[in-house]
């Protein structure tokens, strides 16, 4: 059976069986946690359990534990192989490279023991790192729901490493083995990573292994070795200053969390007492909302009302019918950002106060007893607690809405809201203790993360990389420039220790998106420096960049449409990595800048870019600067050989920027659709 006529069918094997002693014992290691038996008995580690991907045409290498100084003997796929366990009961061995196949079964036995793993095929794996937008999972983007349905590819496998830190590199892998691609686990899994990998398999019908290894909120220093750290003090020793901060004795770390904890605790308290909305009657029908700001829902109130941290009432009127009011009803307003008393025609329904952990990501579904709803106009009233980032209602369009017996009716839309308390005239809103005190975020401490999540794989062989985060080292992009890059060779030099065959491997990554209110004049941005620190890792060889500048959301860091993000990333690694030639598939780069005798500025890019705009106007997003200094929105034109920009009060320009703000307005593409790149670039000398 050829690999494509076994793809169409999904696979009957048991995902585990039962454990047992004696030579015919079979053991499936997708049931082991670790390659770690505390009993000195026979594993292999969870990559090569049941459902694994191995790499194609490349040495294959399996390891685990057994009692000292057994022999292991095993096969898998027509070769045989053999090893001898060390005095710590490690083994290991390889076997030559395989191609592209399978169902295989790898039988793995010493002694009285013996593992079986079912099938296992043979493809293209690819390691999918990153923080929070990596992560970001399939159920919580948009069109979801529709991919998790239709999940049924067995040529799609997926294994989600277990979040681990460590100060020393582990060279064991946690994580509860491979899955196939089906609804019940790929709804959690990295919805960049699983459209990634879903529109590879079905461009070239090879398998496609996906290892998701994330956390959000995390620099990249957590994620580089702290050899390469030491090795490039010029940037990295204000990163090494600060590991005696993440490294307090248990006790002092305890004492300095619960302070923390109490003020936080104190302080959300205070401002419910205190606050003037509940004792007003805002959560009530009875309340004229008039003065009140509108918004939009779902949606974040950052646009509307600023950066508030505090107690703000959301508040919607709708209209029922008879028999919609008569019975019983749920309220479903998805995630609310952060905690909430939520109240129906003035009747509080239910709420997730502090402490509830993750509040802000946990999906609000509240019954609503009969009684409580009117034949015409019923009023819900939220009252939200954000204590940090954006606040409001953070679920995929679609998500709100009221449940009754005689249907349901939609509560997305026009929202009214008005602050109640505003944590700045506080000085800002005093965190939980588990984000003030630096030891208790151990995933954010220098190297941490790579040596519990990156060099467990290293002895692995993988296609490839593909990485999604940035956002955590905003502010600090002049460091980025310097690290990004070292982390990537660190990597790959990591692979390369084991097998040299395996250190060259593609590195695809994602430039951060849009992001926060669009400014109305050219503005200096932290996310433009980062991205531009995200470019100059172009410079290392087989590395690519997805450019997203469009695909962002003023008021939310996690935008939900991940599918043209993992479009990109697959059309990169389709021209780049399998051979598929697409001229249009990288984001046009601006190549050189020329200052012409009438003062404009040519702006030629790398490529093809076949230069075009989305809405007919000219190009957008083209800034010019004087002897001044100062920045100007600036005319473009789309000219045979690029891009030609002036300004009538610019007649030697000094500086020319695109696309260099949170969140610039443009619409230029090449003809795939791919945007520019962002760029800055100085004209002084030229």
């Amino acid at each position: 059976m050829t690999f494509r006529q076994f793809s169409m069918r999904r696979s009957k094997l048991s995902v585990r069986e039962p454990r047992v002693s004696g030579i015919l014992a079979f053991v499936v290691s997708a049931a082991l946690g670790s390659a770690e038996a505390q009993d000195g008995s026979l594993t292999v580690s969870p990559l090569f359990a049941s459902h694994a991907v191995l790499q194609r045409d490349m040495p294959i290498r399996f390891w685990g534990t057994s009692d000292p100084g057994t022999t292991v003997s095993g096969t898998f796929a027509g070769s045989e192989f053999s090893a001898k366990a060390d005095d710590d009961g490690h083994w290991e061995t390889v076997i030559g490279p395989k191609a592209a196949g399978g169902p295989f079964v790898l039988y793995v036995n010493s002694g009285d023991d013996s593992i079986r793993s079912n099938n296992i095929l043979v493809g293209d794996v690819w390691l999918c790192s990153g923080q929070s937008n990596m992560g970001w999972r399939l159920e919580q983007s948009d069109r979801g729901a529709e991919f998790i349905e239709s999940a049924a590819s067995d040529g799609l496998r997926m294994l989600q490493a277990n979040r681990r830190t460590s100060h020393e590199p582990i060279d064991t892998v946690d994580s509860r083995g491979w899955r196939t691609d089906a609804p019940a686990y790929v709804a959690r899994f990295s919805a960049v990573g699983y459209h990634f990998g879903r529109l590879l398999h079905e461009q070239t019908g090879v398998p496609i292994g996906l290892i998701e290894s994330t956390w959000g909120g995390t620099p990249a220093e957590a994620w580089t070795p702290e050899p390469t750290l030491r090795a490039n003090t010029d940037w990295a020793q204000p990163l090494l200053d600060t590991l005696p901060d993440y490294d307090v004795p248990p006790e002092e770390l305890q004492a300095q969390i619960d302070a923390f904890e109490r003020q936080h605790a104190d302080y959300i308290a205070r401002v419910l007492e205190a606050e003037q909305g509940l004792p007003a009657g805002w959560h009530t029908p009875e309340h004229v909302a008039a003065d009140w700001a509108d918004i939009t829902a779902p949606g974040f109130w950052e646009p509307v009302i600023g950066s508030v941290d505090g107690i703000v009432w959301l508040r919607k009127t709708v209209v029922l019918t008879e028999a919609q009011a008569e019975a019983g009803a749920t309220l479903h307003l998805g995630m609310i950002e952060e905690y909430d008393d939520t109240y129906v025609n003035g009747v509080r329904v239910g709420g997730m106060n502090y402490p509830s952990p993750g509040a802000g990501r946990r999906e609000r579904e509240y019954p609503i007893e009969p009684g409580v709803l009117r034949p015409g106009a019923t009023t819900i009233a939220v009252r939200a607690v954000d204590t940090r980032t954006a606040g409001g209602f953070g679920s995929p369009p679609g998500t709100m809405r009221l449940q009754t017996p005689a249907g349901d009716v939609s509560l997305d839309g026009a929202w009214k809201l008005r602050v109640s308390h505003d944590a700045r005239d506080d000085g800002g809103f005093p965190l939980e203790g588990t984000r003030m005190v630096t030891a208790a975020r151990q995933q954010r401490r220098p190297a941490a993360l790579y040596n519990g999540m990156i060099e467990p794989f290293t002895r692995f062989s993988i296609k490839g990389v593909i990485w999604y985060q940035g956002e955590s080292n905003n502010g600090r992009a002049e460091q980025y420039a310097e690290m990004f890059p070292a982390m990537i060779q660190s990597w790959r030099d990591a692979w390369r220790a084991t097998d040299a065959t395996n250190g060259d491997f593609p590195f695809l990554f994602v430039q951060l998106p849009n992001y926060r209110v669009r400014s109305p004049d050219p503005e200096e941005s932290g996310w433009a420096e980062l991205r531009e620190a995200q470019d100059a890792a172009l410079d290392l060889p087989a590395t690519g960049m997805a450019v997203t500048i469009e695909l962002g959301q003023a008021d939310d860091i996690h935008p939900r449409n991940k599918l043209p993000v993992a479009e990109r990333l697959a059309a990169i690694a389709l021209n780049d990595v399998y051979d598929r030639p697409d001229p249009l598939a990288h984001s046009p780069r601006m190549a050189r800048c020329t200052v012409e005798t009438d003062g404009s500025v040519l702006v030629r890019f790398s490529g093809v870019p076949e230069l075009r705009t989305t809405d007919g106007e000219p190009p957008k997003g083209f800034a010019l600067a004087g002897s001044d200094g100062i920045l100007k929105w600036a005319q473009a034109e789309i000219v045979s050989d690029g891009i030609r920009v002036s300004h009538r009060d610019i007649a030697a320009p000094t500086e020319i920027r695109y696309a260099w703000a949170w969140n610039p307005e443009v619409n230029t593409t090449n003809a795939g659709g791919r945007p520019l790149a962002p760029f800055r670039e100085t004209l002084a000398d030229r």
